[in-house]
């Protein structure tokens, strides 16, 4: 089961308190497994194993790859927005899904 937490939030400042890796900056995506942290393109293939067959065999493959799927990290952090949108708000998840929340 994964959870989710702002890098603002108190999870995040827990975090920074005791995991020594853990990034001061509010810009990237952070996935703490284990009390190991992964940043950028780790943090998405060591969050894609916990996934489904296809997520798994995603993420073997970007462990050999790791420049490439740095490189494709970086490319879709700096045109996201353009892609997808950007909200006024952070959406409020669904009285079903808050529990998957942290502070």
């Amino acid at each position: 089961l994964l959870r989710y937490a702002p890098l603002t939030g108190e999870t995040a400042e827990r975090a920074r308190a005791t995991l020594t890796h853990f990034p001061t900056s509010i810009d990237t995506l952070v996935f703490v497994d284990h009390g190991r942290v992964f940043v950028r393109s780790q943090a998405v293939l060591r969050a894609a194993a916990y996934g489904s067959t296809a997520f798994r065999v995603l993420a073997a493959i970007g462990w050999l790859t790791r420049p490439v799927a740095d490189l494709m990290y970086r490319v879709v952090a700096r045109v996201r927005r353009g892609v997808f949108g950007r909200a006024d708000a952070c959406e409020v998840p669904a009285p079903e899904a808050r529990h998957l929340f942290l502070p």
